[in-house]
């Protein structure tokens, strides 16, 4: 298929589904609206439309083919939530900056691919209560877990290669554990007797031995079997 099938294919889709949506807007009441998987590839040519749905508080346009939103949404004045997800998106600064129009939005869905992305969402977009599934909030416990993200990276990018390795090959949570230096303490398979122990056992063993043979010099044999 030409790229101009492919323009023609998209344009057919989009016409169709505005007329589709022209006659779901008869119904003012409609509050939430699924387009997932439409082959949707602009919100700008639908934008007319959905702004008659005075009272839509949930779009879902997860699955199509959307790479840039249209400036200004503030016409969608009780979109509460959102979900973008699964759309070849290109610059997320025009995402957020068309995003910031939505007036009553506090719930996004939207792929992003590293901690930095998260922080720049929550920084251009303070209104927001929940991203992907999380509070978003500035309370301690969430710019924490960020932190712990970042130090956790950092700490196996610094890792010797050979502990990578061996993270990698096992579990995420790997972890190399430090060689403890020799200690008095038990160890595990020794049933707790400290090396101190074994070497008093050893040295009385050896007194013992001692003594026999002393006594063995002085006495006979069966003498020394009745003394001991």
């Amino acid at each position: 298929m030409s790229q101009f099938d492919d323009a023609a294919s998209a344009s057919s889709t989009t016409s169709a589904l505005v007329s589709w949506l022209e006659d779901v807007t008869q119904n003012k009441s409609l509050a939430t609206l699924q387009l997932e998987y439409k082959a949707i590839t602009s919100l700008e040519p639908l934008l007319p439309a959905l702004s008659k749905l005075k009272n839509l508080g949930e779009l879902s346009l997860s699955g199509n083919s959307i790479s840039e939103l249209p400036t200004d949404l503030s016409s969608l004045s009780m979109l509460t939530v959102l979900d973008l997800t699964n759309n070849p998106l290109r610059d997320l600064q025009s995402v957020l900056s068309a995003l910031s129009t939505l007036p009553s939005l506090a719930v996004l869905r939207i792929d992003l691919s590293s901690v930095a992305d998260v922080r720049r969402v929550k920084h251009e977009l303070p209104f927001l209560q929940v991203l992907n599934g999380s509070p978003t909030g500035t309370d301690d416990a969430d710019e924490s877990e960020i932190a712990a993200a970042e130090s956790k990276a950092a700490s196996r990018a610094d890792a010797p290669q050979s502990v990578q390795e061996e993270a990698a090959s096992t579990d995420f949570h790997a972890r190399r554990v430090p060689e403890r230096p020799e200690s008095n303490h038990a160890e595990p398979g020794h049933h707790g007797i400290t090396k101190d122990a074994l070497t008093d056992v050893a040295r009385v063993y050896g007194a013992i031995e001692q003594i026999s043979q002393a006594r063995i010099a002085d006495h006979d044999e069966s003498q020394f079997v009745e003394d001991f």
